[in-house]
Parts: structure tokens; C-alpha cells; sequence
């Protein structure tokens, strides 16, 4: 072996260390840290808002922060509560409906069974009998699997609302303390050696990957917005629900809208709902549009992301951190890929 290592190899040990080390953090230290992570947000966002009050209003910084604060979480929680609130109600309209939409499944099947038959490929029967079996082991398979989901975690999802609302006086708390005093804390952050380099590695995440990942966001919040009007314009009553998780499926790459609403389109055509049939077809069209004309202006030719790439970093994201997966595999690849690129600069200048 040669006593000094070759760069490829070099540079392979340095990226397994930085992506090692990111790991660790996000598994690790992230949770600890998030709630002030959001008091940062917060009081980066709202420091100029509690220096108007102060100043004009002549209310002392701690209750400008605390004011501010409040009409933010106002603004922001009420309509989410609305939303949550409309989740959880559709929800449980589906559980309920379970029975009702099993039988639809159940004459769809028979529909298409009989026009099988009538094109001389099937006998009718054979096809309704393997189709109810089929049905029946999935139906017995969500009952054990949901009741025994319900007993094992019924208990930790009561503690972790309580940890979630413990976070959330956390983050409150200590947002009005970084805005009581945020012009010396940002002074300091800014003046030491580790700052400087979070504060690098932070601009240069948001210009690579910042806009990337805000551009994906606002376009699932058009497509689910798009989604959900369609829905409930069609008479769906579980609108809010599926047009949400629609809207999800296109923000995964190589998915799309069409995996959902072209078979759900094809089977309204089938059984003769030509209106209903219509307004999906108009919302697929509506969504490609908002992605196809949206994307391009959002993320720009030059921060373009493969789309492989992206589907790479949610799959190893959600493998490793479950759902939150989906928005932490890619800030973790793109944090992985910035301190990469600043620590080879540092290299080929020494």
C-alpha cells in the first residue's frame, strides 16, 4: 500500500464521514434541538415586526415578541386546526363507510366479471369467486392489522401528543427569548468560527437545495388545492382526505396525479358517470399544468435536481427516519452534499 492515500479514495472516506456525521445528527440530535431550531425561524422572521412595535408603539421588546408570536400562531394554527379538524372527520366518515365501499368494490368487480364474460374470455363466476376471495383475506388482513395497530399504539400516540405540546411551550418560549435579545445573539452566532461556517453551509443549502425544496412544497400546495376543489365539485365526501394524499403522490418522483386519477377516471367512464369522469379528467389536466408550467420558473435550470436523485433521497430517508423521511432525505443529501463541497474547496486551497 502506498503511504499516501489517492484522492478518489480520500474523497470517498471524507463523503462516508460527512454523511456518517449528518446521520447521526438528524437521528440523534435533531430531536433534541428542533424546538429551538423553529424559535430561530420564528425569531429571524418576526425580529423586525417586534422592532416596528417598540419603536412606533413604544411597547417594551418582551411583549412586542410575545404579541407578534401570538398573531402568528393566530394566523397559522386556526386554519390548520380547521383543516385537522376536517381530516379527522372524513376519516372517520371512511372508517365508517368502510362496509358501504366494500360493496361498491364488490358490484364493480361483478360489472366487469360479466363484461369479460360477454367477450367470450372468462366465465363470469370463476372470475366473482377468485375476485371475493381475493377481497375477503384483504379485508381480514386490515381488520388484524388495524386492531392490533390500535392496541400497541394507542398508548404512545396519547404520549407523544403530550411531547409534541411540551415541544411546542418550548419553542414559544424560547423564541421570545431570542427575540428579547436577537440582535446580540445574531452578532455573536455571526462573529464565531463555527457560526460563520453554519451560517455558509445554511446559504448555500438554501440557494442548491432551499429553493428546490420550497418550490416543491408550494407546487403539492397548489396540486392538493387543485385536488381537493375537484373532489368535493364532484360530490366526494372524503374531498380534503384524498385530494391531500393525491397531492402527495405527485410530489413523489415518477408517480404523479395520473396514478391515481386516470384508473379513477376510467372506472366512473365504465359505469356511466360521465360528469364525475369529467371534472377528474379536468383536475388531472389542471395538475399537470401546475407542475409543468410551475417547475421550471420555481426551481430554475440552474438548480434543476435529477429527479432520481430526489426519489433516491426520500426512499433512504423514509427507510431511515419513517414518514418525515420524505422532507428529511432530501435536506439531509443536500446538507451532505454542501459540506462536501466546502470542505474539497478548503482542500485544494491548502
Amino acid at each position: 500500500m502506498t503511504e499516501k492515500t489517492s484522492p478518489p479514495i480520500k474523497k470517498i472516506i471524507i463523503l462516508l464521514g460527512i454523511t456518517l456525521v449528518v446521520y447521526v445528527g438528524m437521528r440523534w440530535i435533531l430531536p433534541l434541538v428542533i424546538p429551538f431550531l423553529f424559535a430561530g425561524f420564528f425569531a429571524a422572521i418576526l425580529h423586525r415586526p417586534v422592532d416596528f412595535l417598540r419603536r412606533r408603539m413604544k411597547i417594551p421588546r418582551p411583549i412586542a415578541g410575545i404579541v407578534s408570536i401570538a398573531l402568528v400562531l393566530g394566523m397559522v394554527l386556526l386554519p390548520l386546526g380547521w383543516l385537522l379538524y376536517q381530516g379527522v372527520s372524513q376519516l372517520i366518515l371512511l372508517v365508517r363507510d368502510y362496509p358501504a365501499l366494500f360493496q361498491k368494490a364488490e358490484e364493480l368487480w361483478c360489472q366487469c366479471c360479466h363484461r369479460v364474460e360477454e367477450l367470450g374470455i372468462c366465465r363470469a363466476e370463476v372470475m366473482e369467486q377468485w375476485g371475493n376471495e381475493r377481497m375477503q383475506e384483504v379485508t381480514a388482513t386490515v381488520k388484524e392489522k388495524a386492531t392490533s395497530a390500535i392496541m400497541n399504539y394507542s398508548y404512545i400516540s396519547v404520549k407523544q401528543v403530550g411531547l409534541f405540546l411540551g415541544k411546542c411551550v418550548v419553542t414559544i418560549v424560547a423564541a421570545v427569548l431570542m427575540l428579547n435579545d436577537y440582535h446580540r445573539l445574531r452578532r455573536s452566532i455571526s462573529g464565531s468560527v463555527w457560526g460563520k461556517a453554519l451560517i455558509r453551509v445554511w446559504r448555500n443549502m438554501y440557494r442548491a437545495g432551499g429553493t428546490y425544496l420550497k418550490a416543491q412544497l408550494l407546487i403539492m400546495t397548489m396540486v392538493c388545492t387543485t385536488c381537493v376543489i375537484g373532489l368535493f365539485l364532484a360530490g366526494n365526501p372524503y374531498a380534503l382526505v384524498v385530494g391531500i394524499l393525491i397531492g402527495v403522490c405527485d410530489a413523489l418522483p415518477f408517480l404523479g396525479t395520473g396514478i391515481v386519477l386516470v384508473p379513477w377516471l376510467l372506472i366512473e367512464t365504465f359505469q356511466g358517470e360521465y360528469v364525475t369522469a369529467s371534472i377528474l379528467g379536468c383536475v388531472y389536466i389542471a395538475c399537470t399544468f401546475i407542475r409543468e408550467f410551475s417547475e421550471p420558473r420555481l426551481v430554475g435550470k440552474g438548480l434543476g435536481v435529477h429527479p432520481l436523485a430526489v426519489l433516491v433521497s426520500i426512499y433512504v430517508g423514509m427507510r431511515l427516519f419513517g414518514p418525515a423521511g420524505i422532507l428529511l432525505g432530501p435536506i439531509g443529501a443536500f446538507l451532505i452534499w454542501q459540506i462536501y463541497i466546502i470542505i474539497m474547496k478548503k482542500e485544494t486551497i491548502h
